[in-house]
Formats: structure tokens, C-alpha cells, sequence
């Protein structure tokens, strides 16, 4: 028997670690999915045994189900999130091209407020483009959807009045 092995009493250390190496007992610290620590890993299971033993205990079957009904209200708070910002993305797409649409618009009729340089066939062009353009803000206002629900059309209930711009609008 090595001198080692006498003095301590018992076997090497590498000798130990080949033993539980063997037994399944790896010492040495491993990473889970995604970084995370060992103790993160192995959470579910113990999330199972305190859930029993919350069962044993009188009025741990209430305390238990009142858990699971707050994480279930949670996920369902998620997912409304989740649509709520994709709803949100759908009204911003068609509200970014209604608004490239006015900056035409406005263009088309800075153009054709210039008499001097146009004659009626240019001005006339630019009308009509500035039909075309309206045409299409209707268009996107009245088919923009999410999840069979209109957004832009007016539908949802949603009334404002705005005072003070007779002026803009034409007579």
C-alpha cells in the first residue's frame, strides 16, 4: 500500500473522485441550457416536492390552486401583451404609410401652387395624383386589421372633434 494512502487514512484523492466519478457523483460544477447554475436546473423538481408538502399541510390544496391560478393569470397577462404590441405594430405600419402618403400630398400641392412654372395639364397631373393618394389613406383606413377587428376606420367607438381647421378644409 502507497505511504499516501497510509497516512491519510484511507484512499488518494484522485482515487476518490474516480469513485464517485463512477457513482455518478461529478463534483465539478456543470452549466445547464442557456448558463444556467445547477441549483436553476434542478428548480422544477423542488417546485414539485414543496408543492406536496403545501398538500399535506390543512389548507395547502387552497394555497396550491391559488398559486396556479396567479401563474395562469400571469401567462395570460403575457400573451395579451404580446398582442396588444402586435396590434400596436400593425396601426403603426399602416399609420407610417398614410403619413408618407400626406408628404406627397403636401409636395403635389406646394408643386401645383407654383402658376408660374405650371400650365394646366401639370396641374391637372398633380390633382389627380393627389386623388390617387387620398384614395389610398381611404383605402388603408378602412382595410387595416388585426385579428378581424378594424383599426383606422372609425368603428371602435372612439369619438373626437376637432375645432379650429375649417380653413383646411375644402368648401
Amino acid at each position: 500500500m502507497d505511504r499516501r494512502k497510509q497516512f491519510q487514512g484511507g484512499s488518494t484523492s484522485n482515487e476518490s473522485e474516480n469513485q464517485s466519478q463512477q457513482r455518478g457523483y461529478d463534483r465539478t460544477p456543470t452549466v445547464g441550457q442557456h448558463g444556467q447554475r445547477p441549483q436553476q436546473v434542478h428548480r422544477a423538481p423542488v417546485l414539485r416536492l414543496q408543492d406536496q408538502q403545501r398538500r399535506r399541510r390543512p389548507g395547502g390544496i387552497v394555497i396550491s390552486e391559488k398559486l396556479r391560478a396567479q401563474v395562469a393569470g400571469l401567462n395570460q397577462a403575457i400573451s395579451n401583451a404580446g398582442d396588444a404590441v402586435n396590434m400596436v405594430k400593425t396601426a403603426e405600419g399602416a399609420l407610417t404609410e398614410v403619413n408618407t402618403l400626406l408628404g406627397n400630398i403636401r409636395t403635389l400641392a406646394v408643386h401645383a401652387a407654383n402658376a408660374g412654372a405650371n400650365d394646366t395639364a401639370t396641374v391637372d397631373a398633380d390633382q389627380t395624383q393627389i386623388a390617387s393618394a387620398l384614395a389610398s389613406i381611404n383605402n388603408i383606413a378602412s382595410e387595416t386589421q388585426f385579428g378581424g377587428k378594424k383599426l383606422l376606420d372609425g368603428s371602435a367607438g372612439i369619438i373626437t372633434t376637432v375645432t379650429g381647421l375649417q380653413w383646411f378644409l375644402p368648401t
